[in-house]
């Protein structure tokens, strides 16, 4: 019994894949724009850096460790310094 659901789950998978690799003429065609395609757009290193922090999540969580190192720095540095204390 065992071997036959085994074969029946072969063949199925057998059968969608094979339903799936075959052409399609419903498919809708790539749109082939008319004339020369557009110059790529050229963008300065200081365009790539901005894009970059406003886009990219791994620079944003760079800029986002910088900014808790320096408060942490800032926290070390004033438990160091005297503290005023109102009785």
């Amino acid at each position: 019994m065992k071997t036959i659901l085994v074969a029946l789950a072969g063949i199925l998978a057998t059968v969608s894949l094979a339903a799936a690799q075959t052409n399609d003429s419903r498919r809708l065609p790539f749109v082939q724009p008319n004339g020369q395609p557009p110059p790529p757009q050229v963008i300065t290193l200081q365009d790539a850096l901005e894009r970059a922090r406003m886009f990219d999540a791994d620079v944003q969580a760079a800029i986002t460790d910088v900014k808790i190192a320096g408060e942490d720095r800032q926290q070390a540095k004033s438990s160091l310094l005297p503290q005023k204390v109102m009785i």
